[in-house]
């Protein structure tokens, strides 16, 4: 564990590990609240007999991994869960998340706890070649999904088979 988490000492990499648990339980947490929050009209839906909170932790835990399991009957798909916007706000925000990794928001955590903390250490300020890469990399991936998605939803109701004929 202390080779895969880059660390020096093993006091180190139990605190790296906290840190880790800790980070994934709050951001799974308030996830997992949220789409409670968001999903109050899907209990219609749910089989007979299983709590709302339950679905809600397994999505959010689920959409963190970015494992795509669901445990409602049509999926992400059923009724209700499709139309709402902020549940599905909710999952690609945690998708997003889970996709960067523990490594990326240690590195913004140290960042800036060595430039505004109370004990400031001499820091050069620079990111590492692993942050760049890992962000522009999700970034690129996010916009042109996004960019692809709008296009798509431009060619509903054009009469083109599809939206990669619609451009040409």
């Amino acid at each position: 564990i202390k080779d895969l988490l880059s660390e020096d000492s093993f006091q180190s990499t139990a605190s790296v590990l906290r840190g880790l648990i800790i980070f994934t339980l709050l951001i799974e947490g308030i996830g997992a609240v949220s789409l409670w929050y968001s999903w109050q009209g899907i209990k219609d839906f749910l089989p007979e007999g299983t709590p709302l909170f339950w679905h809600a932790c397994f999505h959010s835990i689920s959409s963190f991994c970015n494992a795509g399991l669901s445990t409602l009957p049509d999926g992400l798909a059923t009724t209700y869960v499709a139309d709402n916007k902020m549940g599905q706000a909710v999952i690609m925000i945690l998708i997003t998340i889970g996709g960067f990794g523990f490594a990326i928001f240690k590195e913004i955590g140290t960042h800036f706890r060595h430039r505004f903390g109370r004990n400031r250490k001499l820091h050069n300020g620079r990111w590492t070649t692993y942050f760049y890469l890992a962000t522009l990399t999700s970034l690129v991936v996010i916009m042109v999904g996004t960019l692809l998605m709008f296009i798509t939803f431009l060619h509903q109701g054009t009469g083109h088979d599809s939206w990669f004929d619609m451009l040409w």
